[in-house]
């Protein structure tokens, strides 16, 4: 009688099926986060779409003035530090009830779905930050939501003299905000005034963080929000194409920085002007280009919230910084995603300042390292500085 011998696996082999397991362990729970992702990001448009709706019967179509809520607030939110009080009690007829963002944590804005008003009550921003990339986002002037993936062609771009991109899910100017050549505007006063175009002839337009809010509305646009920058920020680092030297030991692009040493950056001496250096193009997923994100000239940001970084006054790389330390809007709403990248990766750097409270963001051409797509200054001064200029979104 013949006995068949048992067959034993050996070490190789069982190291063989572990991998294989983990393998289609790792894409099946790849492919749950992404349905999962998927969910989240359509509720929130939905939500987001339900809000929208519900202000346009609150203040008849538009006739009537919004509920006032002159900073941004968190919809849904259970802390009263963020609450949309006045939002909330004027929509509470005509939506059955207040949504938050599936992710939303409380004490945090980290994730929220945001609302603001403007001074007058004549006009609001509404939008929601997705996990796919891109935020949704509307105002009174908003007619169709717009898809953050798509690229628009309807941005009312005028190649050479106001020139518009379609970024995710809204329209960004190219370059950052000048002058225009004639007074078409009106400031708050009603003075006629030149209106900011981007990569017009005249000087660049150089205002206080109000002014430039004020001046972005002269044309039926706003001044860039924090999530829209993030948005782009966040596209931007994604695109292989804006990588020196590739990712793992390269940098992005940095631009216009006031240094010539530092990969990825350049030394013009001064304020660039326009498409020229390489370094300074960079570009989105969708295949637009924006220039001068990075250095050149810090912008206004629409945003303000004080919260401190230590030690505060100095540049802290984003590897070193305590992620506790950002505040209710979170470190989700300022840093990069890999918290490992700093500024040998062309982040960029934080910086807080004692009672700061007005985001600054990209860096200019004196910050040298500390410029980047993610740096973060918080001006304590909302007035203005040749160094700070703005760009315009709607």
């Amino acid at each position: 009688m013949s006995l068949k011998k048992k067959h034993s696996f050996t070490i190789i082999e069982l190291a063989i099926i572990a991998a294989v397991v983990a393998l289609f362990a790792g894409i099946v729970i790849a492919y749950f986060d992404s349905i999962n992702q998927y969910s989240r990001d359509s509720r929130r448009k939905a939500d987001i779409d339900a809000i929208r709706k519900a202000l346009l019967v609150y203040s008849n179509m538009g006739l009537k003035q919004y509920p006032s809520q002159n900073d941004w607030c968190c919809i849904g939110a259970t802390d009263a530090g963020h609450k949309c009080n006045n939002l909330e009690s004027a929509l509470s007829g005509y939506i059955s009830k207040i949504p938050n963002d599936p992710q939303y944590l409380e004490g945090s804005m980290g994730r929220c779905y945001m609302f603001r008003t403007t001074s007058d009550l004549k006009g609001y921003e509404l939008y929601a930050s997705l996990e796919e990339g891109g935020l949704i986002y509307y105002s009174q002037d908003t007619k169709v939501m717009r898809d953050p993936r798509e690229k628009y062609s309807d941005c009312l771009n005028k190649p050479g003299e106001d020139e518009w991109i379609s970024g995710p899910g809204f329209c960004v100017m190219r370059y950052e905000a000048r002058k225009s050549a004639g007074n078409n505007c009106k400031d708050r006063f009603n003075n006629d005034v030149p209106c900011p175009v981007s990569n017009g002839s005249g000087d660049f337009y150089n205002l206080s963080f109000d002014d430039a809010e004020d001046s972005c509305r002269s044309i039926g646009a706003h001044l860039m929000n924090n999530a829209e920058w993030m948005a782009l920020a966040n596209n931007i680092i994604k695109n292989d194409a804006n990588w020196i030297d590739g990712r793992s030991a390269g940098s992005l692009k940095r631009g216009n920085i006031g240094s010539d040493i530092l990969k990825g950056g350049y030394n013009k001496g001064n304020v660039d002007v326009g498409a020229g250096n390489s370094l300074a193009e960079l570009k989105l997923l969708n295949g637009e280009n924006i220039w001068h994100f990075s250095g050149n000239l810090s912008e206004w940001v629409n945003y303000k919230e004080g919260f401190t970084v230590n030690p505060a006054g100095s540049w802290v790389d984003y590897p070193a910084a305590d992620i506790a330390s950002f505040g209710a809007i979170g470190y989700v709403n300022i840093g990069p995603d890999n918290k490992e990248y700093g500024s040998l990766k062309g982040m960029g750097k934080v910086r807080t300042l004692a009672g700061g409270r007005y985001f600054v963001r990209g860096g200019n051409y004196q910050d040298s390292d500390s410029a980047g797509i993610y740096a973060l200054d918080l001006f304590s001064d909302p007035q203005w500085s040749t160094l700070v200029g703005f760009r315009c979104v709607k």
